[in-house]
């Protein structure tokens, strides 16, 4: 039994990070105070994940089904791990995918399993809460481009 929660995250952004979609809590998510937060497409790592990698494509493939056939083959370039220190302290195992402007707008229009997803533009980044403090994690990478 894995007694600390490690996390892995997926930015999806253009190649100029000028747009992003990102994955928003909506009201059915448990914890109240991040229903509303901004948050990177993830989630836990399982026993059964081979790597951090593997994971992300799982995740992908429960909160995003209807992309799969095009967003998969994407490249996910593994970027670094994170202790996210935020109520609980875990490692987060960040991952950025570069898609083209055509693909960011068909992201917008589907519908994903769980939450849902915003095309935000670069400027209205930080304008709302990122679920357990990860705007730090953004900024680090926006800053390091």
């Amino acid at each position: 039994m894995q007694t600390v929660h490690e996390g892995v995250g997926l930015l999806i952004t253009n190649a100029e990070h000028s747009l992003f979609y990102l994955q928003v809590k909506d009201e059915t998510y448990p914890a109240a105070q991040w229903r509303g937060a901004y948050s990177f497409w993830g989630g836990a790592i399982d026993l059964e994940d081979s790597s951090p990698a593997a994971a992300v494509k799982r995740e992908l493939e429960e909160e995003l089904p209807e992309t799969l056939e095009w967003l998969l083959p994407i490249p996910r370039k593994e970027i670094k791990t994170y202790q996210i220190e935020h109520e609980q302290s875990f490692p987060l195992t960040f991952f950025v995918a570069i898609v083209s402007n055509e693909q960011l707008e068909l992201l917008g229009q589907q519908t994903p399993a769980e939450g849902y997803g915003r095309l935000v533009e670069r400027t209205q980044l930080f304008e709302n809460d990122w679920i357990w403090g990860l705007e730090i994690v953004i900024q680090d990478y926006l800053n390091n481009l």
